[in-house]
């Protein structure tokens, strides 16, 4: 048995030395327990996909067993509404609910670096066009429209669907949203101050165009 844990970390090179060892060995008892992050899927691709592969996903963490982690951590009397706000936070990812969890029991509300880090190091393995558009989209909020990042960094050229496909965005009504808020504060956080500043510079005249083209509208 050879177990890989945390592979969405590891080199190429390995996973082929792995992948080759399965290939000789395919008559013999050798095992792979391969295990990460769905990123792992999207840097590695077809992992082991010639060999008998068989890809166990686990769902989200529900919202039951949130709010028992919460209230075991944080004690039965705190607020409900706390204890909405920081399942829905966590968004099932039991990673994130335990540093978020940690957080406010110090007295923290803020968001922890250890997961904005994550969220921050997954988005610079993306490529570059993708983070262009991640981080455009950032400046408009949770919720934005393909017209509004076409302002700020120009043709998406398909990206925001790729995004989607990849479950970081998501379709709501004519426009997108961030699956997760914390991705969302992630790609906005790696901007930096002046890309930041003409980000909300040009958003804002974006949404100041819509307000002048609705209005002409009405008559």
């Amino acid at each position: 048995l050879l177990v890989l844990e945390d592979l969405q970390w590891g080199d190429a090179v390995s996973v082929m030395m792995v992948d080759e060892a399965l290939r000789v060995c395919a008559e013999r008892p050798l095992l792979v327990l391969a295990l990460g992050r769905p990123e792992m899927l999207e840097r590695f691709g077809d992992l082991f996909g010639s060999r008998a592969v068989q890809h166990v996903l686990l769902a989200p963490l529900g919202r039951r067993p949130a709010e028992r982690l919460v209230r075991a951590a944080l004690g039965d009397d705190v607020a409900a509404a706390r204890v909405a706000a920081l399942v829905e936070r966590a968004a099932g990812n039991a990673f994130f609910l335990e540093e978020l969890l940690r957080a406010a029991a110090e007295g923290s509300d803020e968001t922890p670096e250890t997961v904005l880090a994550m969220l921050g190091a997954r988005i610079g393995r993306m490529e570059p066009e993708a983070r262009r558009v991640l981080r455009a989209a950032s400046v408009f909020g949770d919720e934005f429209t393909e017209a509004g990042v076409e302002a700020l960094c120009g043709e998406t050229q398909g990206w925001l669907d790729e995004l989607g496909a990849r479950e970081v965005l998501g379709r709501r009504g004519g426009g997108w949203h961030f699956r997760h808020s914390l991705v969302r504060e992630a790609a906005y956080g790696s901007l930096t101050d002046e890309d930041r500043a003409l980000g909300h510079r040009l958003a804002g005249e974006h949404l100041e165009e819509i307000g002048r083209a609705s209005c002409r509208e009405r008559g």
